[in-house]
């Protein structure tokens, strides 16, 4: 269940009194949301040029990064230096390696080809649907604030999830041009990842973010939203969720 939005007290900055358990907390949610929406792995992957319809995919492409760049700066600028951070020394790890504990999990795996490049949008989109459903209530008033952002303008704007994502018809195209079989690997291969995206049920970093307010929902739930509104879209596809 949801932690009720009165159980803890809500900040605006460390200088409201948050303890010193707590700021190590959002230290740890913070540095994770702002090294996931600055690796270079997203979106880096250039169309084939057998694609026809590949200039105008990378065009959405090169606006969604411009997107999350924007919310990375805002971060960098606002919550890294009241929490004590770095915000350069952050951004660097997370371009240096692609193997972060930090970063979101499908940002760790190399992009192979066209097909593997729109599977990943497609997922990571609705990973984040999850994910943000979760820390669009933070106490954290400037964290949350930057959650309702992201969540306004890829879930309920270019995720929806009757509908599926502004990717969906070029992964149809995808279909046609190189049969539902092929993109099903795809699928299969990414799945699992973006599974792991949501953590373990009952860790400890998990009880800790939910004590403190941090997060209202738990990883379990989180995963459930995107399963749910993952299965939704695909259907659309003729593809199939992995079991």
């Amino acid at each position: 269940m949801n932690a009720p939005l009165t159980s803890t007290p809500h900040y605006m900055s460390r200088a409201d009194g948050m303890s010193d358990e707590y700021v190590a907390a959002a230290t740890k949610l913070v540095s994770m949301t702002f090294q996931s929406l600055c690796s270079l792995q997203m979106h880096v992957l250039d169309a084939p040029a057998h694609r026809r319809w590949a200039d105008d995919e990378n065009r959405i492409v090169r606006r969604e990064m411009a997107e999350r760049l924007e919310r990375a700066r805002e971060i960098a600028e606002n919550l890294l230096p009241d929490l004590g951070v770095e915000p350069e020394a952050m951004r660097e790890e997370a371009e240096a390696s692609l193997t972060s504990g930090r970063k979101l999990r499908l940002d760790t795996i190399q992009l192979e080809s066209w097909n593997d490049g729109l599977v990943y949008r497609m997922l990571y989109g609705l990973v984040l649907t999850g994910q943000l459903s979760a820390t669009i209530g933070s106490n954290y008033l400037p964290y949350s604030n930057i959650a309702q952002k992201l969540y306004f303008k890829h879930c309920l704007s270019d995720w929806p999830g009757k509908v599926g994502s502004p990717h969906l018809g070029r992964m149809a195209t995808a279909i046609e041009e190189d049969g539902v079989d092929a993109l099903q690997a795809v699928v299969d291969r990414w799945w699992p990842v973006a599974i792991d995206s949501f953590g373990a049920d009952g860790s400890a970093n998990e009880k800790k973010y939910m004590e403190l307010g941090l997060k209202t929902r738990p990883n379990a739930m989180c995963r459930e939203l995107f399963v749910e509104r993952a299965t939704a879209t695909f259907d659309q596809l003729g593809l199939k969720i992995p079991a």
